[in-house]
C-alpha cells in the first residue's frame, strides 16, 4: 500500500531531500496559511507539522500536497545565477550608471561567478541605443594588487576607478615613469597616471551577450530527478492498482 511506504525510503540516493522538502512546505505555509495547504491538500495537520519539520511523511501523504501545489514545486537553479551589472560603457569610453530601463543584473552560468568572484558586469551600449552585450570584469586573485595601477595592468584591459570620478574603461600603457589609459580601439590618451597612485582597478574578463542563458534549458535538479525515477518505479512494481487509504496520517 503506497501509505505505507515512507519518503525517506524513495529519496534514499539523496540525504538532503527531506530538508529541502520541508523548506518548499514552510514556504507555502509562508504564503497561504497551514489552514488553507491542510484543506486544499485533505492532509491532517499532523502530517503538516512533520512535513515543515524535515521528518517523515507518507508518500500518499506527498502526492496529495504535491498535486494541490504542484505548480509551485520548484527547485532554486543550480547552473543559473545573476551577475549585478554596476553601470554602462558607451561606445567603449564613457562609463556612466545604469538608466531607469536597463536591467540590473544578468543571468550567466554560475560556474563564471564562482570561477571568477569578485566579479561584476557593465552593459556595452552604443551611442544610439542597446546593443545587447555586457562587460566582464573581476579582481579574483588580486586583492593585495587592485588598489593600484602597476605593472601588472600593462598591455591588460582594465576598468579604473579614480577618487571622486567615473570609472574608466581602457587599456593600460608604461611610458617612462608614468602609465598611460588609452581608448581600447582609438588608442586615444584617456588619463596619464603617475608610477605612485592609489586609483583602484578590475580586469577586463570577456565580453558576454545579454541573451546568453536566453535558451538553456535547466536539467532536472537530482532532487526532482529522484522523485521521478522513484515513483516511476513504484509504478512499475504495484501497477495501475495502487491502494490509497486514508486512515493513516502520518
Amino acid at each position: 500500500m503506497i501509505n505505507k511506504k515512507l519518503l525517506s525510503e524513495f529519496m534514499s540516493t539523496s540525504p538532503a531531500s527531506l530538508k529541502e522538502f520541508s523548506e518548499f512546505i514552510n514556504k507555502l505555509i509562508k504564503e497561504h496559511g497551514r489552514e488553507t495547504i491542510i484543506n486544499s491538500a485533505g492532509i491532517d495537520k499532523n502530517v503538516l507539522y512533520r512535513a515543515s519539520n524535515s521528518q517523515n511523511i507518507t508518500l500518499d501523504n506527498y502526492y496529495k500536497i504535491k498535486k494541490a501545489f504542484s505548480n509551485q514545486i520548484t527547485t532554486p537553479s543550480a547552473f543559473i545565477e545573476q551577475l549585478p551589472l554596476l553601470g554602462q560603457i558607451i561606445n567603449n569610453t564613457k562609463v556612466r550608471l545604469l538608466n531607469p530601463s536597463q536591467p540590473t543584473t544578468v543571468p550567466v552560468p554560475r560556474p563564471l561567478i564562482t570561477a571568477w568572484t569578485p566579479v561584476l558586469g557593465y552593459i556595452h551600449t552604443s551611442g544610439t541605443a542597446y546593443s545587447g552585450f555586457v562587460h566582464i570584469f573581476s579582481t579574483r586573485d588580486l586583492e593585495t594588487e587592485c588598489k593600484s595601477i602597476h605593472n601588472k595592468c600593462v598591455n591588460r584591459i582594465i576598468m579604473a576607478y579614480p577618487e571622486d570620478d567615473n570609472p574608466e574603461f581602457g587599456m593600460v600603457l608604461k611610458a617612462g615613469d608614468e602609465f598611460i589609459l588609452i581608448h581600447p580601439e582609438t588608442r586615444k590618451v584617456i588619463r596619464k597616471i603617475p608610477v605612485k597612485n592609489n586609483i583602484s582597478w578590475a580586469k577586463w574578463i570577456c565580453l558576454i551577450p545579454y541573451s546568453l542563458m536566453e535558451n538553456f534549458q535547466e536539467p532536472t535538479s537530482a532532487y526532482a530527478d529522484n522523485l521521478v525515477k522513484l515513483e516511476e518505479k513504484f509504478h512499475k512494481t504495484c501497477g495501475d492498482e495502487h491502494i490509497h487509504t486514508n486512515k493513516d496520517n502520518q
